[in-house]
């Protein structure tokens, strides 16, 4: 397991122990977004990402190296979703989509060698979450600081057309699909304005 805190990465083999990973070419500072790809070959890889912009590490966060989100094209990362975790597939096959601190968010096909701004998400937004419904057809939410937006093609046509929802106007800090319920329940946490759901 591996957790990203305000001084940086920390490493858990069994849950209860955690060590500070070596994490060497991991610019210091808060670790505000982290995506553990299992599957990715030829080793798994970890993202890491805060104000210095993202990073990957395929040694298990001994050393790291910038993404297409750091150096010139350095992006505050606010929050990472790896859509291919859950199939094995060479590193430079994944797709991710990184959200941003004030910049909106940036999707990545070439596992996060190149990024491109996703122009149906406000670009000037802060994304802080994504989560999918994905019981029959997938539905992909985003939660920003402009309401959520949604996409059903982002796995067919990555990364996809996403449009406003209802839910436009609070700041949304969080987002979960409860793809037990029947029907399936959405819910978007906000800033200052409690939790919204939408079946």
């Amino acid at each position: 397991y591996d957790v990203g805190t305000t001084t940086g990465l920390f490493i858990t083999t069994d849950g209860v122990t955690f060590s500070k990973a070596a994490a060497t070419g991991l610019p210091a500072g808060p670790v505000k977004a982290l995506a553990v790809d299992q599957v990715s070959t030829p080793s798994a890889t970890i993202f890491a990402g805060g104000a210095s912009g993202l990073y990957f590490s395929i040694d298990s966060g001994n050393t790291f190296a910038p993404t297409g989100l750091a150096g010139i094209n350095k992006q505050s990362i606010a929050t990472l979703t790896d859509i291919d975790n859950k199939t094995a597939g060479p590193l430079a096959t994944r797709r991710l989509i990184a959200g941003t601190i004030g910049n909106g968010a940036w999707s990545s096909s070439d596992g996060g060698a190149t990024f491109a701004q996703i122009p149906s998400i406000p670009t000037t937004a802060t994304m802080t979450s994504l989560a999918a419904n994905d019981t029959g057809t997938v539905v992909a939410f985003v939660g920003t600081s402009r309401g959520v937006y949604s996409s059903t093609n982002v796995l067919t046509s990555f990364p996809g057309t996403w449009t406003a929802t209802k839910l436009t106007s609070p700041a949304v800090a969080s987002m979960e699909a409860d793809k037990n319920s029947t029907p399936p329940v959405d819910y978007a946490g906000t800033y200052f304005q409690g939790v919204y759901e939408s079946t």
